[in-house]
């Protein structure tokens, strides 16, 4: 994960007709008889390939009876955003992290550029909201907070080696020190304050996925990766307890449980593993409908409906898909050619449905 050639009329259609952002070339779509139709239901976030300029922040709506895939991002700014590592959603705009692009886009939500931060060395990584304010690692080794009005970052404290994951709970920041792979510990910032409070010792390599639930906190750590660890805070007491092995994994609201992928990195690599995990109970369902998925990435689920998304990661020199299931695992449809180096799927808690 971690050339495109504009044709002059396209590009002058694009400068000319900016605010509708139009641009039928890159748009994808794919039929669904069940589908209605969305706005601003759902976006991409395609990290791209080293340094190839091929990174995307697609929008995904339905339409006609189409599920549509755009690169916003190209279409509406006449270029490519270069990488996208991780986006977030607050105050109507789209806040997207590019790490060797050191920058963040702050965007409309039809990817329309507002005005890109510049960080120079600094290589921001992962990014989340709470409120008017949103925060974001980068492997200089702090967590930096911006004001979602004025695009302001006002403030940075410094955290661990190679920062990823972070998450807010109960007036905390928690942020995965990955140590680009020898890391052990997570920082807990107070949000108020702004100020790192103590460190959380964790499993080896804490790194992309943390998930805060009520007064939990989960996260995966890497370990030696041919074995990956889901793990828990508890926000009051700061316990940590080993909960099973997994690599990815995404909330449900719906059903209060994370849907988990486990697709460890060894030489003897078994097959992938798809499970839900009951917050309440501990126990574990199996999602075996999910297997068709040969080489899993991200998976996200959609908390209005609980259909899941699994990223297919099977060549890093062809465009990524993305597998759309149903609550139960029964395979819906697959969005193909959805970019390279696909991260995950953000849904727009405010996308509607017409």
């Amino acid at each position: 994960m971690k050339k495109n050639v504009w044709k002059l009329p396209l590009l002058l259609a694009a400068l000319l007709s900016l605010a509708a952002c139009s641009n039928d070339d890159d748009t994808k779509s794919i039929t669904d008889s069940n589908a209605t139709s969305t706005t601003n239901y759902a976006y991409i976030v395609n990290n791209g390939n080293w340094n190839a300029n091929d990174g995307a922040v697609m929008s995904l709506n339905m339409s006609d009876k189409s599920w549509v895939m755009k690169d916003i991002y190209k279409t509406c700014n006449g270029k490519g955003i270069g990488d996208a590592q991780d986006l977030a959603i607050a105050d109507g705009q789209l806040f997207v992290t590019s790490t060797t692009g050191d920058k963040v886009e702050v965007l409309k939500m039809d990817g329309e550029i507002i005005k890109t931060v510049p960080m120079k060395n600094r290589s921001p990584r992962y990014i989340i909201a709470d409120g008017n304010e949103v925060y974001f690692t980068a492997y200089s080794g702090y967590v930096y907070r911006m004001n979602a009005s004025n695009y302001t970052v006002d403030d940075s404290v410094q955290v661990g080696d190679h920062p990823e994951a972070l998450a807010v709970a109960d007036g905390k920041i928690y942020v995965a020190n990955s140590g680009y792979g020898t890391g052990n510990t997570v920082s807990v910032i107070d949000e108020a304050s702004f100020k790192k409070t103590k460190d959380i010792q964790v499993a080896l390599d804490p790194y992309n996925q943390m998930i805060a639930v009520g007064s939990k906190v989960f996260l995966i750590s890497d370990l030696d990766f041919t074995d990956n660890l889901l793990q828990v805070i508890d926000v009051a007491t700061g316990k940590v307890t080993s909960l099973t092995s997994a690599s990815t994994m995404a909330y449900d609201p719906l059903s209060s449980s994370l849907v988990c992928i486990f697709d460890a990195y060894s030489s003897t690599k078994p097959k992938p593993t798809y499970f839900r995990y009951d917050l309440s109970t501990g126990k574990t369902t199996s999602l075996s409908g999910l297997s068709i998925v040969k080489d899993p990435g991200q998976v996200s689920v959609d908390p209005s409906t609980g259909q899941i998304y699994v990223v297919d990661n099977e060549s890093y020199s062809a465009p990524c898909s993305i597998y759309v299931f149903d609550s139960n695992g029964n395979k819906l449809r697959t969005l193909t050619n959805v970019g390279y180096g696909t991260e995950q799927v953000v849904f727009n808690p405010n996308g509607k449905v017409n």
